[in-house]
């Protein structure tokens, strides 16, 4: 009886640890995922910077162009 007892007592020790692990990877994994959302949240707030300040340039180069003075004008 003290062997099955003694078992018993091992394994449920063992399950703890699973358990304990199962925890710490799904805790990692949680991490993970935040850590990608906010990779993604900074690359599209990066993209959304580099589209305005084309758009920026591409209005500006534009003005320039109409309003600079052209050879020959009076």
């Amino acid at each position: 009886m003290k062997h099955i007892r003694s078992a018993l007592d091992k394994g449920d020790e063992t399950m703890k640890d699973h358990g304990k692990r199962i925890d710490s990877l799904e805790s990692e994994r949680d991490q993970r995922k935040g850590f990608e959302r906010s990779i993604k949240a900074i690359a599209t707030t990066r993209a959304t910077v580099v589209s305005t300040g084309i758009s920026l340039a591409g209005i500006i180069i534009a003005a320039v162009a109409y309003f600079w003075p052209q050879k020959g004008s009076p």
